[in-house]
């Protein structure tokens, strides 16, 4: 990886491809391999593991199995003398990375809103809609879901994008070409039209926030917030409070729109 500077820009953002998108043949062959295990086996917990409607015990697996690696190629690319020109003390970078989370659910669900009411009648608009309706969830399945979406996915996520791949793109350009370059990538990387629109917005926050910070303690916080408060809006017995928290979320984007233009000015050194 060291040597990754020497080589060709096309080179290196043929590894941020490859990199985003290696969640789908490590799925594959995990599941390739723990399929044949199980039919040389039949062991009961291979069963359970590959179960249909156990697709979060299967994904939770999958992330422990990539965020190793994630976490050694991190350490390799990141310089160690490397610091940001922004720097937040614990309980700051924690208050922050909170409000960005809750106030990029209100972003999600105003352009949501917007793709049902003004663009729904496109099919492939309607069919990533409808793609985005799971079923209602409770008990262990919620459980699981939180363990994935809401803890591992992000953790393995911002290794990824605002790690790996953004640490490789600053040896073509630092500042926002790696920004603007790992929240397209992080966009792609979700596949659903509908989904990609709002998750470009998020790697641009999130991509903005580790460009000033160099800290992906703050990024991996919002982005769990933002899965989790995602995964609590799915049970049933949520939907009454729906549109009171809607509303909550909407009004969070005004400190964020703060966060973000405070960001942008001339770098400050306080904690």
């Amino acid at each position: 990886m060291e040597n990754v500077k020497k080589k060709h820009p096309v080179l290196i953002l043929l590894l941020c491809l490859v990199t985003a998108f290696s969640f789908i043949p490590v799925a594959n062959l995990l599941g390739m391999f723990l399929s044949a295990l199980l039919a040389a086996t039949n062991a009961g917990w291979l069963k359970w593991l590959l179960q249909a409607e156990g697709v979060d015990r299967f994904d939770s697996l999958r992330c422990l199995v990539m965020i190793i690696p994630a976490v050694l190629i991190y350490r390799r690319l990141r310089k160690k003398s490397e610091l940001g020109t922004v720097h937040w003390s614990l309980a700051k970078g924690s208050a922050y990375g909170i409000l960005a989370g809750v106030g990029f659910n209100g972003i999600s669900f105003l352009w949501i809103q917007f793709a049902e009411k003004f663009l729904s009648g496109i099919e492939w608009i309607r069919n990533s809609l409808g793609a985005m309706n799971g079923a209602a969830l409770s008990g262990e399945r919620l459980f699981w879901l939180l363990l994935a979406a809401g803890i591992l996915v992000p953790l393995l996520e911002e290794l990824l994008f605002r790690g790996i791949i953004f640490s490789l793109l600053e040896k073509i350009k630092k500042g926002w070409f790696a920004v603007i370059v790992s929240a397209l990538l992080f966009a792609l990387a979700h596949i659903n039209p509908v989904q990609i629109v709002y998750t470009f917005i998020m790697g641009l926050i999130s991509g903005l926030i580790y460009y000033k910070t160099k800290d992906l303690r703050w990024t991996i916080l919002m982005h769990m917030v933002i899965n989790i408060l995602s995964t609590f809006a799915a049970p049933e017995y949520m939907h009454a409070y729906l549109s009171a928290w809607n509303l909550f979320t909407v009004v969070m984007i005004v400190p964020v729109v703060f966060l973000v233009v405070r960001l942008l000015r001339p770098s400050e050194k306080k904690a």
